[in-house]
This record gives C-alpha cells, structure tokens and sequence, in this order.
C-alpha cells in the first residue's frame, strides 16, 4: 500500500516553475494539443463559408474569440508551469475532450448546438482552474495562480450558467463571460509587466508562430479544396495559383521577422500588444482562406460582393496586425527590425482595400481581384528582400536620389 501512494503521489506531484529557463521549444504534448485547435479552425472556416454575410462574419468572430482565448491561456501556463508528468498530461488531455466538443459543435453553437458547446467550454475552463490551483505551493506565482484561477472559476460559472438560460439571452452571458475573462487577464498583464512572472521569450514566440502556421495551413487547405471542387479550367488554376502565391507571401513577411528574441528587451505595453494583436491576425487569415476558396469557386462565373470584401477586408486587417508588431518591436528594437517595417504593412492594408474597392466598382472577376492581392503581398516580400534590409537602405537612398 506505501508503494502503491508513493507512485500515486509522484504521479500527481504539483508543477514547477519553468519561467527561468532559456531556450525552451514546444513540448511533443504542446504539438499535440494544437491538432484539436486545427479541427476548430477547420469548422470556424466551415461555418462562415456557408454564407458570406454580415451576420455571419460576426457570429465566426464572436465564437472565433473563446476558442483563441482557450489556446491562449493554455500556452501561456504551459510556458510558466508545464511540468512533464502525468498529472499535466492527464488535465491537458481532459481539456483537449472538451475543446473536441467544441469543435464538433461550432456550426450549430448558435442554434441547436449551443448547450452541447457551452458545456464543453465549462470543461476548457475547468481544468484551468486546476491547473492554477496546482501552482499555489509556488511562491512566487501564488498571486498569479489564485487571480488566474478565480478567473476562470467565475467566467466557467458563467458559461455554465447560460446552458440553463433560454435564447437569445444565452449569448448575452456569453459575451459577459468573454468580457469579463478579456478585461480581468488583460489588466492583470499590463499591470504587472511581466516583471514579477515573466514569460520564456523563445518558447511564448514560437508557440505564436505555430498557431499562425496553423491559420495559414487552413487557408492552404481552402485553396486546395476549392480547386478539388471546382471543375478544372485554366482560369480556376490561376486563381488557386496566386492564392497560394498570396499565403506564401504573408508567411514569409510574418515569419522572416520572427524568432526567439522577438519578445526580448520590450517595455511597457508592447509585449501585451504583441500577444493580443494576435487575435485579429488569426481570425483574418482564416477569413482569408475562406475568402480565397470562394473566389475559387467563383473564378467562372460573375464575383459576388461578398468575397471581394471578404477576401480584400481580411488581407487588409492581417496586413495592420502584423503591423502592429513590427511597429511594437521596431520602437524598443530598431537596429534588429526595421522601423520602416511597419509603414509598409500598413501601405498593404490600404492597398488591399483600394483593390477591393476598385474590382467592385468595375465589376471585375475573380482572377482579376485575387491577381492584385497576391501582388501586394509578393511586393512586401521583394520589400524584404531589397529595400526593408542594410543592403536594401542603400538601394532606397540611390531610388530617393535619382
């Protein structure tokens, strides 16, 4: 029986703090997890391909935002606290099932599904609080552990609330609990500027970066399922060509200025703005997909006005959040990151817009509007290659001259 409780004990031994180790990478598990976040991006996208509306675009939005926000926290205790054991594995993987229950039920979570999906994101919230509530013999992050874990103790109540309310007013408790959730943490974080519980800069990054590869493979995935179902032309080939060319060119811009110093020497706000401005820049690029799929499907026939401002409006918000980080990184960093960087984002986004703008009004196709974008997002790359670098200053100054 002594054997049998010591195993047990060493199974269930509480976390440390890992916040002091350098060079850190995603865990097996971390890479693990992410795979049930693909299939909720995957039905995200689903559910707002089946109609390009107003509407519709908010409610992929609004249930966009409890989803990010579940990776988000999970990632960001991962970095202070996971601890390879089996009680880490075993809560992950709890969560996991209820993020599948998510997933599974996103389509219809404003409908028939909503008390099956709140259910599920009472799980997510759940072993949050566990998890926290695991960290309190950490000294040092018991402040952190007991606000975090009160956090998510109030907004799951929240969420579990709501299964027992009717519709409409269901929702209204949910956009409570993701205020409430949003306002609390993010407060928390610009408060304490991670000088008390800072986070392991190379692992935080590469987390980001792996979820944006997420996005970014779903729109691929898109372009590839909007050319499997349309019948082979060559005009549908060259749109799903220069989509391809579009989401190449954003991952390289997106990438090319990302590694594990991002984070590094950042003051004040800019860290928070870096993580958080996240949120828009995964939500647009897998608008985006969509957008491109549809334009796909659309290449033979007359465009609809929904996918040109789908598509163009998505670029163009991707486009200023990336921005947004080079400018919060350049401002602290300007001999690593170009602060010209962040001008030429914003220059993209505007052009995206005009674009759209002016393939509406002329009343063009889908070649035509895709063709352009996909320009502006090569010509950010040729910008990377030849004018946004040392070497490139030099070929700015002698085009200034002439």
């Amino acid at each position: 029986m002594g054997i049998f409780s010591d195993r047990l004990s060493q199974l269930w031994q509480p976390p440390n703090l890992r916040t002091t180790e350098k060079g850190r990478h995603a865990t097996w598990l971390e890479l693990f997890y992410d795979l049930v976040f693909v299939v909720a991006v995957a039905q995200l996208g689903l559910l707002l391909s089946r109609q390009l509306t107003v509407s519709r675009l908010l409610e992929f939005i609004f249930l966009f935002i409890p989803i990010w926000y579940a990776w988000f926290h999970h990632t960001l205790y991962a970095d202070r606290f996971d601890t390879d054991n089996f009680a880490h594995r075993f809560l992950t993987i709890v969560q996991m099932v209820g993020m599948a229950g998510v997933a599974a039920n996103v389509t219809g979570a404003l409908g028939e599904t909503s008390q099956v999906f709140a259910a599920s994101i009472v799980i997510v919230k759940l072993v949050m609080v566990l998890l926290y509530r695991r960290c309190y013999h950490i000294e040092i992050a018991r402040p952190l552990a007991i606000r975090l874990s009160n956090v998510f103790l109030i907004s799951g109540f929240l969420w579990l609330l709501s299964i027992f309310v009717p519709i409409p007013w269901r929702f209204w408790i949910w956009g409570l609990a993701i205020i409430f959730e949003f306002a609390v943490v993010f407060h928390h974080s610009t408060r304490m500027k991670y000088a008390v519980m800072p986070v392991s800069e190379s692992h935080v990054v590469e987390r980001f970066g792996l979820f944006t590869i997420l996005v970014l493979g779903e729109a691929v995935a898109g372009i590839v399922n909007g050319a499997a179902e349309a019948k082979f032309q060559i005009v549908t080939a060259a749109v799903s060509v220069f989509g391809v060319l579009l989401v190449f060119g954003y991952w390289w811009i997106y990438f090319e200025n990302l590694d594990g110093s991002t984070l590094k020497g950042l003051g004040g706000w800019s860290p928070v703005i870096w993580l958080y401005i996240h949120l828009p820049l995964v939500i647009s690029l897998t608008a985006l997909g969509v957008g491109i799929e549809q334009l796909i499907a659309e290449a033979t026939i007359p465009l609809e006005n929904s996918a040109i401002w789908l598509t163009s409006g998505a670029l163009a918000v991707s486009f200023a959040a990336i921005g947004v980080t080079h400018i919060v990184v350049s401002r602290y960093k300007p001999e690593t990151l170009n602060p010209q960087k962040g001008l030429w984002r914003f220059t993209a986004a505007i052009l995206a817009i005009l674009i759209g703008v002016f393939v509406y009004a002329i009343g063009g196709s889908a070649l035509l509007l895709i063709g352009l974008l996909s320009l502006v997002s090569l010509g950010q790359v040729i910008g990377e290659l030849f004018v946004l670098t040392d070497e490139g200053g030099h070929l700015q100054e002698a085009i200034e001259e002439l």
